[in-house]
């Protein structure tokens, strides 16, 4: 017996002599069998397991469903596929030479739309990634990594030299022209900084990294340009700037090439002191990351070099004493160089990072 249906499987009529009739209720009688073909359309799921148990245990009728068919036609061949010989009840039209309907490829397309349709729908409602904002948020820094993908490889490959040497070759920053240059020269001179040691002592924390007296800090009063003469270090390299505030204050510190931290307040919410004297120093720091993004914490393991700017060098304060051990201990960690110069109000410019000028300034 074979069940067809446009959309589920339905029932058909049965009698309880065991004969199978089909939609008219006359019987359809085989050479080895009766068997008939019957065609419903559903609107919701039907159970049929019961029902072909309940024929065979009661009548000895096995029975098969089907739902693959789109018209009378094609289950009427479904049947007949492996008889030679069958018999049609009266009045049934000769199908043995007919073709296929001109609606069978129309009924099939529709029928596959409504799938792409259902699943669509399932996917929009159940499985998009908007359902998930981690999903989400992963899928957009995927496309956004894939976009740059070459020239991040070609850059990853790189060294922090090979960057600086090749911006010397590069253009100025839009309404630079050489001003960069000029500023920052002076900006030194009026501190009293010799050129040649700072372009020193910034190489030597590019090429080693973090390290005791490898990471430079420049200290002094507001507005004598400490961020001026290092801010360009964020046009040459991927740099993480200032950890934020909160729990999770180095979120993206593990996928830099520099770190600047300027104007630099040290507090026990933002990074331990032990742990901060640790990354000064290249060494393995354990940091909070949110397990919504993260699997685990943060192990950052890198020298990657540190650059600082603030008002005073960084001091370690217990019980409202200052602890000098501790600030010692600090100290041996970085360069320290001082600012005094303050600019006057009126001398004061709006120029640019300029990544050419600064490997100018530290290539001379």
């Amino acid at each position: 017996m074979e069940e067809t249906s446009t959309q589920r499987v339905g029932e058909s009529n049965f009698d309880h002599s065991g004969t199978v009739e089909n939609d008219i209720g006359e019987p359809i009688v085989g050479k080895n069998s009766l068997s008939t073909s019957a065609t419903r359309s559903l609107n919701k799921v039907q159970r049929w397991l019961a029902s072909k148990r309940f024929l065979a245990q009661t009548y000895g009728i096995s029975v098969h469903y089907s739902n693959v068919h789109h018209n009378y036609f094609s289950a009427w061949q479904y049947v007949t596929k492996s008889d030679t010989q069958y018999e049609e009840s009266i009045g049934h039209p000769d199908l043995r030479n007919a073709k296929s309907p001109r609606m069978s490829e129309a009924n099939t397309k529709k029928s596959n739309d409504a799938t792409k349709r259902k699943r669509k729908n399932y996917t929009k409602t159940k499985g998009g990634p908007e359902k998930s904002p981690k999903k989400l948020s992963e899928l957009i820094q995927t496309t956004w990594e894939m976009k740059g993908a070459k020239e991040k490889i070609t850059h990853s490959r790189k060294t922090r030299m090979q960057i600086l040497n090749e911006a010397v070759e590069s253009d100025c920053t839009t309404a630079c022209n050489g001003a960069w240059l000029q500023c920052a020269t002076e900006l030194l001179n009026k501190n009293g900084v010799d050129i040649e040691m700072f372009a020193q002592l910034v190489k030597e924390c590019l090429t080693k990294g973090s390290g005791k007296h490898r990471n430079v800090m420049i200290v002094g009063p507001a507005n004598c340009g400490k961020t001026f003469i290092l801010k360009s270090l964020t046009q040459l390299y991927a740099t993480f700037s200032n950890p934020a505030s909160g729990s999770f204050a180095w979120i993206g510190i593990q996928d830099v090439e520099c770190i600047f931290l300027n104007d630099f307040r040290w507090n026990p919410q933002l990074i331990p002191w032990h742990d901060l004297l640790l990354m000064l120093e290249g060494e393995v720091v354990h940091l909070h990351a949110p397990k919504t993004h993260f699997t685990e914490d943060i192990e950052f393991v890198k020298d990657t070099p540190i650059f600082c700017t603030s008002k005073r060098p960084l001091i370690y304060i217990k019980n409202g004493v200052v602890d000098d051990r501790e600030t010692e201990m600090m100290a041996v960690r970085w360069r320290v160089l001082y600012f005094n110069y303050q600019i006057p109000q009126e001398k004061q410019l709006n120029i640019p990072p300029c990544k050419k000028g600064f490997a100018q300034l530290l290539l001379i």
